[in-house]
């Protein structure tokens, strides 16, 4: 994008998360609950994902 936006879009595997974060720097939003997720939670917690409530 050449201007400021947001992109909304659904993953199919985690390893896009890291693969889209690479490019650019991405602000990823998550319910609350993958926080505590074993593993998952960590690599989410990592990439600087917004957690919600809902």
């Amino acid at each position: 994008m050449k201007q400021h936006g947001a992109v909304v879009a659904n993953h199919s595997s985690w390893l896009d998360i890291f693969a889209l974060n690479a490019r650019k720097r991405i602000y990823f939003v998550s319910k609350a609950e993958v926080a505590k997720w074993p593993g998952i939670g960590w690599l989410a917690r990592a990439t600087g994902t917004v957690f919600i409530n809902r």
